[in-house]
């Protein structure tokens, strides 16, 4: 009888397996915490939750702290997300964009997964002039703070962005089904190849992300609210 807290820490959509209920409704789970402290009301209607759990929206305070909203100094720079399902494929297209962007600057943040493949697998990527690869010396949210572009397939960092007002491009690629909410509302442009991807990034009507109201993903109090529902 101890009651449990899960705070959210990935993408809940209605592919996730643990999350959701598809269109199953009414549906109870024992094994489910008590309550879930998501990251504010769009996770709340993103998939069908049983109904024995309590959904709070609170959003993480770590992200408040690190939240900056001065105005963007670097219009050429791009930040690359990896992710280690899709390294392999997701590579090979950066290095053919860098080629095409030559006057960009990009910034290749690897998954802590990844690491190890720097002198071998990502030795290609190393020669690049204008392709700097970031380990630890870097976090998301630095390079949030000076980049304006940024490039990827599925990552919490997706959302996180949002609010440093980042233009966002996606390629079709597994795992990409998770955002589709946000492809379909136009929040962020999905790709198939570099060329594509080449074309967005250099037209000027692309850098302009006025079209979302950060308020639907993100709530501003979140230190409060969490120890108000504690």
């Amino acid at each position: 009888n101890i009651k449990t807290i899960e705070l959210q820490h990935w993408i809940i959509e209605k592919y996730h397996l643990w999350y959701s209920m598809w269109d199953n409704k009414n549906i109870e789970w024992r094994y489910f915490p008590d309550n879930i402290f998501t990251w504010w009301k769009y996770w709340k209607t993103n998939c069908v939750f049983p109904i024995n759990i309590n959904i709070v929206n609170a959003w993480f305070p770590y992200f408040h702290l690190n939240k900056n909203k001065n105005n963007k100094l670097y219009n050429k720079n791009i930040l690359i997300i990896s992710q280690w399902h899709v390294w392999s494929i997701l590579s090979k297209k950066i290095f053919n964009l860098s080629k095409k962007l030559s006057n960009y600057n990009f910034f290749y943040k690897l998954h802590p997964w990844e690491f190890h493949k720097l002198n071998n697998e990502y030795l290609f990527l190393k020669g690049v002039n204008n392709i700097k690869i970031i380990l630890w010396e870097k976090t998301v949210y630095d390079l949030f703070n000076i980049c304006n572009i940024q490039i990827w397939v599925c990552s919490t960092a997706i959302y996180e962005w949002l609010w440093f007002w980042l233009n966002t491009i996606v390629f079709n690629l597994s795992w990409v089904e998770y955002l589709k909410k946000l492809i379909d509302n136009k929040v962020i442009k999905k790709v198939d190849d570099e060329y594509e991807c080449e074309k967005y990034i250099t037209n000027d009507n692309f850098l302009n992300n006025s079209f979302f109201d950060p308020n639907d993903y993100f709530e501003k109090d979140s230190i409060n609210i969490i120890i108000k529902n504690l």
